[in-house]
């Protein structure tokens, strides 16, 4: 549908995303391309899945509308990290949070993992 409209629809996740992030403590910001990273902050590897799956269920359940008028739906994959015995620094987590996106995707995406 066009750059302009992919635009739109990035920028109505990226409102959704803030929006599900508590105000002046996590951080949601758009990664690259269609990405997204949140950083939560004192939220351990549990309750990160359980907000991502929130996330993602209301992502997949709204309906949008091409620039036609037709109604579609989004899906949304997570991958998860979180700093602590196996992740030291911001480097590793970033690399495992990306392999766990990369998991998502390859078991059929619209879905939450966790590394």
């Amino acid at each position: 549908y066009g750059h302009q409209f992919g635009d739109t629809i990035l920028k109505n996740i990226a409102a959704t995303l803030e929006g599900s992030v508590r105000e002046s403590v996590d951080i949601a910001a758009r990664y690259g391309g269609e990405e997204f990273a949140l950083v939560l902050v004192k939220t351990d590897a549990a309750q990160a899945q359980e907000r991502a799956e929130r996330i993602r269920a209301g992502i997949a359940a709204a309906v949008h509308k091409t620039p036609q008028g037709a109604p579609f739906n989004l899906s949304m994959s997570f991958g998860i990290a979180s700093l602590g015995e196996h992740v030291k620094n911001v480097p590793t987590l970033i690399e495992k949070a990306d392999k766990a996106l990369y998991r998502a995707k390859e078991n059929g995406r619209n879905r939450v993992e966790v590394f």
